[in-house]
C-alpha cells in the first residue's frame, strides 16, 4: 500500500499536478510511541490514508508492538491491528519518526471534516 502511495504522489508530481512541497510523509515521532523504553500499547495508530467514515477507519487501527531490527536493513515497527482479524503490519522507521502512519485521533477528526464537507 505504501508502494503505491509513493508511486501515485511521484505521478502526480511529474504530471504537475502536487508540487514538492505536498509530498508529505507524514509519521509519527518515535518517542511518542515508546513507553519506558518499549512499545506503548496504549497508543492508537492508523495508516496514513484517506478514511471514508469511522468504520473503515476503526478496521484498521493499530497499537504499537515491536521494534523490528536486522542487519543492514532499516529498522521497522511492527504493529498489530486491533480493528479487523489480528495481523501484523510493518513501517520503517526513518530518523526519529515511523512513517506513513498518524494518530487515530488525528484521522478521526480528518473523517469528521470530510464528512462536514460533503
Amino acid at each position: 500500500m505504501k508502494t503505491q502511495i509513493n508511486e501515485i504522489k511521484r505521478m502526480q508530481q511529474l504530471a504537475g499536478i502536487i508540487n514538492e512541497s505536498q509530498l508529505i510523509s507524514e509519521g509519527i515521532k518515535l518517542d511518542i510511541l515508546m513507553k519506558d523504553g518499549k512499545p506503548n500499547s496504549e497508543i492508537l495508530v492508523v495508516p496514513n490514508q484517506h478514511y471514508s467514515n469511522k468504520e473503515e477507519l476503526d478496521a484498521n487501527t493499530m497499537r504499537p508492538l515491536q521494534i523490528k531490527k536486522e542487519e543492514g536493513h532499516k529498522d521497522m515497527m511492527i504493529f498489530t491491528v486491533v480493528g479487523r482479524k489480528a495481523e501484523n503490519q510493518q513501517y520503517f522507521i526513518e530518523g526519529d519518526e515511523v512513517v506513513d502512519i498518524i494518530t487515530y485521533d488525528e484521522a478521526k477528526k480528518n473523517v469528521r471534516e470530510s464528512q462536514k464537507k460533503s
